[in-house]
């Protein structure tokens, strides 16, 4: 039991580095689409009060709006997922750690499977413990 407790703890940290790598990939792509964002908004300001007009870009705005939000919703609409961001993140993080564990040596299995295997060890334990106690 002692041995397979040791495997799982160095399991553990095997699969904890790439979690990290894979959480600190989905922030920088978080982080990019926020900056993206942000200069999308800026360069539509720099046009409203520099370039053109407001009567000019209120159209283009409106239009890039409704579009946005209109394909947005089609897109979760089909795909059936949750539009808030910790879904978003969570499935971002999710399809990253699993890309990055394909390409390695570990396998989720058999961390499940020795998950497994401890658990019954550990329940064939306590039967005996309890059986010594009664008798």
């Amino acid at each position: 039991l002692e041995y397979l407790r040791t495997l799982e703890g160095a399991f553990a940290k095997q699969v904890e580095v790439y979690e990290d790598k894979a959480r600190r990939q989905v922030n920088v792509r978080k982080w990019g689409v926020w900056v993206f964002l942000n200069a999308q908004f800026g360069i539509l300001l720099h046009y409203v009060w520099n370039v053109y007009s407001w009567d000019v870009m209120e159209p283009f705005t409106y239009f890039l709006g409704m579009t946005s939000v209109v394909w947005a919703a089609f897109y979760f609409a089909m795909k059936k997922n949750s539009p808030e961001y910790p879904h978003l993140w969570q499935a971002a993080y999710q399809k990253r750690l699993q890309k990055m564990l394909a390409g390695s040596d570990i396998r989720l299995a058999d961390r499940d499977a020795l998950h497994k295997k401890i658990a019954a060890m550990e329940a064939h334990l306590l039967v005996l413990h309890e059986r010594s106690n009664n008798h």
